[in-house]
């Protein structure tokens, strides 16, 4: 027998390491062979699948569709046909209504939120309380001594809460429904054989577990199944919407094949084993609606600081009230005049809606750069960002190289990657000849070069030596992970032909290492092992999504580039999803940004470009007008005069010492 192989049915004992000898038997094949008796043997006992006891109609949903135990993906076809009561010739209608009332139809279901009530709950937040307390006691308790309620304060916040809630509303809703865009991706229609083996046509929606349905060329998978027959004897799928290859995968009698994948060659008939949000596609759209109201980095911010307002202010508040009332006996609306002035004086009010204003700036400059920002607040995530987790089909991959690596000449130990990318920081960018070009072009990463390093010095090609010589500093602080559909062997040859390294793992492999007794140091070790790798190859989107859950548990702001449906749910769980070029709907509307021409050099320009200084004008701007304000104030109705120039250069020299304290 040439090469390694294995022999037998799952169920078997199987030798694993034996000494010089490439094949592998069972146990009592073992045992038979007096070539190997006296060699050393390990036996190692892979158990099979228990089986499910009962049928569709016992068994628990969570058990029959298990993710660790993919029961009716690997059991024998018989046994698929006894726990769903099917046979070759379909269901009866009976059959198909009963099965309707447990599995439901096959949709991913979606529900969408009243938009006036998703309005109103911009204005629930800690910045949002304070600022609608002020507007309360602005109109309601600023009653009494002969005046009017404060109508200026209270139509001045009002329009304030109005403008954050609009402005968040906007941004909401301008990315899209990603789960809408994900449904557009299914059968839309399919062939099933029901009532003793009848062919017809019905909506892909309509079919049940247990249902036989015929693909044909062309057709798209409406749900996942396991094939029954095929008479060429293998079909191949696209699998481009769950695994992002578009090179076609070979099936065969027993295999299975996934929702929303195209039959390439072949037919087949096949037993429907999942639908709806029990498929692999399905679990995909249920996670990327799972994360599309989680709090982001800057929400996040933004609510500690309004919660310190809110306990400051409330502090002051009780201060304030023993002081005037009690200890200088104010009267009732003299008081409310001032805790008006203190709630809202103590509060930021006015920072959503500079934020929002300077971040859309910075959206406006990257829309330039052909990127879409489809949500805001990314740009500041997007800048803080330590882990860049980036598909590879359709990302890493589209780069032209110009130069042929295969026929570099090596005189040292450089690999040829370093080789070229030495070759690029050392050409002229800016009156570039053509072999600058070309080495440039090679490099595919040429717009980000300034990004990566600092000249120090450079010395132009000189035609006697031959050399060009720079002297250079890097700059460059993310690291970037491969993560693809893909086989191990291609990632691990893609990530060292781009120079990424070639530690890469089958995630599925990673986690299933851990057994039910799993320890906090296992965990820790699966962390360490996903923290260290520069990718991961042959995963499912809910494996991506993990991968970047777990970074980000670990205290890392990710970032996620891709371009396929299998992206979608990372997209949206990562600080910052990065849709490419000719990216799909679904890929597009789980992003928050969007790019319009290939490559990723746009990603490290937004990381470093961020609107630092429009940033910082807005906080002097902001600073020197309350500076002003403090000093020639002058509200009689509160009896505040303004404080002078002492007292404020007192207030902006603290002000600097404790920036100073903070940032050393």
């Amino acid at each position: 027998m040439d090469g390694k192989s294995r022999v037998g049915h799952p169920s078997r004992e199987w030798l694993d390491d034996i000494t010089d000898c490439d094949t592998v038997m069972s146990v009592e094949e073992v045992k038979s062979s007096k070539e190997i008796q006296h060699k050393k043997v390990t036996i190692i006992n892979i158990p099979e699948v228990p089986p499910l006891n009962g049928n569709w109609k016992t068994i628990d949903l969570d058990a029959l569709y298990d993710t660790e135990k993919r029961y009716l993906t690997k059991c024998d076809l018989d046994d698929v046909y006894r726990i769903l009561e099917s046979s070759s010739n379909g269901l009866t209608d009976n059959q198909i209504n009963e099965r309707l009332a447990k599995f439901g139809s096959n949709t991913i279901e979606h529900k969408d939120r009243n938009p006036i009530i998703q309005f109103f709950l911009f204005m629930w937040n800690p910045l949002s309380w304070v600022m609608e307390a002020a507007a309360i006691v602005a109109i309601a308790l600023s009653n009494g001594g002969g005046e009017p309620p404060d109508w200026p304060d209270f139509i001045g916040i009002v329009l304030l809460l109005l403008i954050n809630a609009t402005i968040g509303y906007i941004e909401k809703y301008r990315a899209g429904n990603a789960v809408k865009a994900l449904m557009a991706s299914l059968a839309p229609e399919c062939r099933v054989k029901r009532n003793n083996g009848i062919w017809s046509t019905i909506q892909a929606r309509e079919l049940v577990p247990g249902d036989i349905v015929a693909i044909k060329l062309g057709n798209i998978v409406p749900a996942d199944a396991r094939i029954v027959s095929s008479p060429g004897g293998t079909i191949s799928l696209d699998q481009a919407a769950l695994t992002g290859e578009s090179l076609p995968a070979s099936k065969t009698i027993g295999d299975t094949i996934l929702s929303s994948t195209i039959c390439k060659q072949g037919e087949c008939e096949a037993i429907i084993i999942a639908t709806g949000i029990n498929t692999e596609f399905g679990r995909a759209a249920k996670i990327v609606d799972g994360v599309r109201d989680e709090v982001g980095h800057l929400q996040m911010i933004l609510a500690k600081i309004g919660n310190f307002c809110i306990v400051g202010i409330a502090i002051f508040i009780i201060a304030e009230i023993f002081v005037m009332y009690v200890g200088f006996r104010y009267s009732y609306r003299q008081g409310i005049n001032n805790i008006l002035v203190l709630l809202i004086g103590g509060l930021p009010i006015a920072m959503p809606t500079v934020l929002s204003v300077t971040l859309a700036i910075g959206a406006k400059e990257l829309s330039a750069r052909k990127a879409i920002v489809t949500r805001i607040t990314a740009i500041e995530e997007l800048a803080a960002v330590t882990i860049l987790c980036s598909d590879k089909t359709g990302t890493l991959t589209q780069n032209k190289l110009v130069i042929d690596k295969d026929t570099i000449v090596k005189y040292t130990d450089v690999e040829p990657n370093d080789i070229i990318r030495y070759a690029a920081y050392a050409c002229n960018q800016e009156n570039s000849d053509a072999i600058d070009t070309c080495v440039l072009d090679s490099f595919g990463k040429a717009d980000s070069i300034d990004e990566m390093i600092i000249v120090k010095s450079f010395c132009p090609f000189d035609p006697t030596t031959k050399r060009t010589e720079v002297i250079y500093q890097e700059k460059s602080s993310i690291k970037v992970k491969m993560i693809t559909g893909d086989q191990l062997e291609i990632a691990k040859e893609t990530g060292r032909r781009l120079g990424m390294g070639d530690v890469m793992y089958v995630y599925e492999d990673i986690i299933n290492s851990k057994d039910g007794q799993q320890s906090s140091i296992d965990e820790d070790k699966i962390n360490e092992t996903v923290l260290e790798a520069d990718g991961f190859a042959s995963v499912f989107p809910n494996h991506k999504f993990e991968i970047v859950e777990r970074l980000q548990d670990m205290g890392h702001l990710v970032a996620m580039t891709g371009d396929g449906v299998n992206d979608a749910p990372a997209l949206a769980k990562a600080n910052v999803g990065v849709a490419v070029s000719d990216a799909c709907d679904a890929a597009r509307s789980a992003a928050a940004i969007v790019l319009t021409e290939p490559g990723l050099s746009i990603i490290i320009d937004a990381v470093h470009e961020r609107p630092t200084l429009l940033l910082i004008a807005a906080f002097v701007i902001t600073q020197l007008c309350t500076t002003l304000i403090a000093v020639y104030a002058n509200w009689t109705f509160t009896e505040i005069v303004g404080c002078g120039w002492a007292w404020a250069g007192i207030v902006w020299i603290y002000n600097l010492i404790c920036t100073a304290v903070e940032n050393a």
